[in-house]
């Protein structure tokens, strides 16, 4: 079986068997679990989806560790998404190739 390897701050989202779904950036895999960063929930609001602490009460840049055991899979996130993540925890806007069209 191959399996999807991540690099450091990739965007990678992850199932977990809780059924909430994290999305957060890649440190490294150990022994133990999955170190990540800045770990958001896709959570349904009124409003509509929204991307929440996974941890309320947490340091946002501290990472954490979800174990192996508690991941029913996991994938790098989609480019829209991941543009809203970084924006979200970052305040930087991502470029997307339609505005390089507009530098012509």
């Amino acid at each position: 079986m191959l399996l999807k390897t991540f690099k450091p701050n990739d965007i990678i989202s992850m199932k977990l068997v809780t059924g909430e779904e994290v999305i957060s950036k890649f440190v490294e895999v150990s022994d133990s679990g999955y170190k990540i960063n800045k770990p958001l929930v896709l959570s349904l609001t009124s409003q509509g989806p929204a991307l929440t602490p996974f941890l309320l009460t947490a340091d946002l840049n501290s990472d954490i560790t979800i174990p192996k055991s508690a991941i029913i899979g996991m994938a790098s996130t989609d480019k829209v998404t991941s543009g809203q993540y970084i924006k979200g925890t970052t305040g930087i806007e991502p470029a997307t190739t339609s505005d390089f069209t507009k530098l012509i």
